[in-house]
């Protein structure tokens, strides 16, 4: 449903040096895309990202971009 959001757990969402707090937010937060379009990212941590989903319909899969590399897809289907 447009404007709701959605959690996406998963490992390396961000693109940090060490000496950064791995559990807080990213410096540098990457960009989630459903299918081609990019979604407004509400809260994006090293394990956690939340998503505003965009308008849509079907399915598509959502994917992250960071540091120039794109994560493995997730299947997600709009209601």
């Amino acid at each position: 449903m447009p404007g709701s959001s959605v959690v996406i757990a998963g490992n390396y969402f961000c693109h940090q040096s060490e000496e950064d707090d791995q559990a807080g937010p990213c410096s540098t937060p990457g960009t989630v895309y459903f299918g081609t379009s990019v979604a407004t990212a509400l809260q994006y941590q090293e394990t956690a990202v939340t998503a505003e989903v965009p308008d849509g319909t079907g399915t598509t899969d959502i994917t992250l971009v960071v540091a120039g590399e794109r994560s493995n897809a997730a299947s997600f289907t709009f209601e």
